[in-house]
């Protein structure tokens, strides 16, 4: 019930920025927009690599049925021989989940809430988030592309008005390939997809309550009571580029601080503040307050200046036709802080 295959990948095209950092930006973002609680999401990026019991998990039971196509086949029994391969799990806690309908192709009249559906189902959906990111699909095929097997499993708690359901459903973009049965050709478009067969067709659903939270701990996914709503991403067969996991994990802080530190300000808004974790295996790594990190902390600054309206050199912006005022810009000046990057080569920072 999915509406585009391998062509889903070639979205991502060549950013700027590198895929792991893309990931980062990307994903951050989505959680912005789901946190629709009136408070600000946690945040936990952990890379690591999977034990004995955790791969097991997925050889036995969530893996269990590979693609017939060749290339998805190799790709995802490369993951499951792998010794110990590593996964990037993106987590947060205190948004709204991914509720409503679970298939695109039986969706009730009426029905407003389609998050599940645009993430796990649909390409490129209309922005139903004011001021939101991302419409097209940019945001989740940058989560395929640093799968060496192009998927993911999702996990989630959706907390968003009546609906409370845990739900777990896995995801792989592939070749496009087709079968010959009965003398027809049938024509598949490469996605496949892990979950629960439907007692009418046989289409994969997720997994769901009970059922989804012992599946989800059996990966080692984090746990989710009752009011920790939110969703957890785990990326299969990382691609770590010859880089140990503390190195990634420092790659991550950087692009968190370098594209969402307003965010991350000791005194931004309570609804919009994040609250991040950062893990390479085990370890929890250090997250510089950006106030205190240059050259970010210039910019925060003139970010609290420009929130408070007063500061050393607070602007406002007008236009005159028709004559409006659009907001205020800040500046700050300082000598120049020592630069103190994370990791040694090609940091995100410029020294």
């Amino acid at each position: 019930t999915g509406n585009i295959g391998e062509n889903f990948l070639r979205l991502l095209g060549s950013p700027s920025l590198n895929k792991l950092q893309t990931v980062v930006r990307e994903s951050m973002q989505n959680i912005a927009d789901a946190a629709k609680l009136g408070r600000g999401p946690e945040i936990e990026i952990r890379v690591r690599r999977l034990s004995a019991n955790q791969l097991s998990g997925f050889q036995d039971r969530l893996l269990a049925e590979l693609p017939e196509e060749k290339t998805s086949r190799a790709n995802l029994q490369r993951f499951l021989d792998g010794p110990a391969p590593v996964v990037l799990e993106i987590c947060d806690f205190g948004t709204s989940g991914l509720g409503g309908p679970t298939r695109a192709d039986r969706i009730p009249v009426g029905t407003e809430q389609t998050d599940f559906i645009d993430f796990l189902r649909n390409i490129g959906t209309p922005r139903d988030t004011d001021h939101g990111g991302g419409t097209y699909g940019f945001g989740k095929s940058a989560l395929y592309a640093v799968s060496r097997c192009s998927t993911i499993f999702v996990d989630t708690l959706v907390g968003y008005g009546d609906q409370r359901e845990r739900r777990l459903m896995g995801c792989h973009v592939g070749g496009r390939f087709e079968l010959t049965e009965g003398g027809m050709k049938r024509q598949f478009t490469g996605r496949h997809w892990w979950g629960v067969p439907d007692a009418g067709d046989g289409i994969a659903d997720p997994a769901r309550g009970e059922d989804a939270a012992q599946l989800a701990a059996m990966i080692g996914l984090p746990e989710r009571p009752e009011g920790r709503s939110g969703t957890s991403i785990m990326i299969l067969d990382f691609e770590t580029e010859g880089e140990d996991l503390e190195t990634i994990g420092n790659r991550i802080v950087e692009g968190l601080l370098w594209s969402f530190w307003p965010r991350m300000m000791q005194d931004a808004p309570a609804r919009k503040k994040f609250t991040c974790r950062v893990y390479a295996g085990e370890t929890e790594l250090p997250i510089p307050a950006p106030e205190e990190f240059a050259p970010l902390d210039l910019y925060c600054k003139a970010m609290r200046a420009a929130r408070s309206g007063s500061g050393n050199d607070v602007r406002q912006v007008s236009c005159q036709r028709p004559i409006k005022h659009l907001g205020q810009v800040a500046i700050e000046k300082g000598l120049r802080g020592e630069r103190r990057p994370l990791v040694a080569e090609e940091s995100l920072f410029p020294r």
